[in-house]
């Protein structure tokens, strides 16, 4: 994949109507990024891990130090050294780094398995058992039914996105940077919004295991409800001290007001984010996934692409357009989710536990 991306990547920002005065610099950027790919397949895999062993706790701590982290070495990188765009990829590709060592020792310590640890073959279950030839098999079929479709969601959200990000380049370099300073500063809120969900997640599947599905759906409830709010208190708190924040990076006025608009938009899209990160990921827990699926890829395709374009190109409001087109998107998806949720239909999708 990181291959893919250093490869397609130039393809790709000449293809979104990148300025031509940044193409240079952000293909710079690509390349460096396209590095940390290698690390983030094992981060993923890591931290599903230990979630499953119950270690959200640590996971959270951990989320907030490498955003901390990041934000220190992209200071000292752009700032103080003055890098340029690569000195904006650096920090994402050693934080990743730095991840991946510091999440494969926790591995071993929990689990006793590292990366280069022996897997069991068919030879070593026992008759009858799972995975092994007459058994009841290894749930990789079940892994990918559950996986798929996120996989599919995924790809289309991203590539909604994607054109979404070529409206914004046709605004020019000041639209680009106002972006992305307000993505910078918004991301220790997301991070901390991935990790409860991320959590809640591993709570429902062992609710739905030990057959607690009505507890686990007033918990998940009570998560939406305190997960939204805590976002939205973030979101404010990162709206009111913009201004000097921005100046520390010698951001322009122009450039100022516009992030100072998209992170006041924020305060309404990041606690919509939370609620359908939260509800999809304990949908997909329960082991109901096509339809949130087909819920996000509508809220995609159907909502975020030909309204960003509308409001962005037709209507002329600019890169705050594009925000409100992602507010759109992501209060449809929340309100589809809620209703999934509410209206009960996982509790009535088997489990392993029912089947055994």
């Amino acid at each position: 994949m990181g291959v893919a991306v250093a490869v397609g990547g130039p393809v790709v920002v000449l293809a979104i109507d990148t300025p031509p005065e940044i193409v240079s610099s952000a293909n710079a950027y690509l390349w460096v990024a396209a590095g940390g790919m290698v690390f983030n397949a094992y981060i993923v895999a890591a931290t599903a891990v230990l979630r499953a062993y119950g270690r959200t706790a640590l996971l959270l701590v951990l989320a907030v130090l490498v955003n901390l982290l990041d934000v220190a070495l992209l200071t000292l990188f752009v700032l103080v050294l003055e890098l340029g765009p690569v000195g904006a990829a650096l920090p994402s590709l050693l934080v990743r780094a730095a991840g991946a060592l510091l999440l494969s020792w926790f591995v071993r310590r929990t689990t006793g398995v590292s990366v280069f640890t022996r897997v069991g073959t068919t030879e070593d279950a026992p008759p009858g058992g799972p995975g092994a030839p007459g058994g009841p098999g290894n749930g990789a079929g079940r892994m990918a039914r559950l996986s798929l479709p996120s996989v599919i969601e995924n790809g289309l959200y991203n590539l909604a996105i994607v054109v979404t990000v070529s409206f914004i380049n046709a605004l020019g370099t000041n639209a680009i940077n106002a972006r992305s300073y307000a993505l910078t500063l918004t991301a220790l809120v997301t991070g901390l919004v991935l990790a409860v969900a991320q959590g809640n997640e591993t709570v429902v599947g062992w609710d739905v295991g030990e057959r607690e599905r009505l507890a686990t759906r007033r918990r998940t409830l009570r998560t939406i409800g305190w997960t939204a709010l805590g976002a939205a208190v973030l979101s404010a708190v990162l709206w009111l001290g913009a201004a000097p924040a921005l100046s520390v990076f010698g951001a322009s006025q122009a450039v100022v007001a516009d992030a100072t608009t998209l992170l006041g938009l924020s305060i309404l899209l990041l606690p919509l984010s939370a609620v359908s990160q939260v509800l999809y990921g304990a949908l997909r827990s329960a082991g109901d996934v096509v339809v949130p699926m087909v819920y996000s890829i509508v809220a995609s395709v159907a909502v975020l692409l030909p309204l960003s374009w509308l409001l962005v190109q037709v209507a002329g409001l600019g890169l705050a357009g594009a925000w409100w087109a992602l507010i759109a998107a992501e209060a449809i998806k929340a309100v589809l989710l809620l209703s999934r949720w509410i209206g009960g239909r996982w509790q009535r999708i088997p489990s392993v536990a029912d089947g055994a």
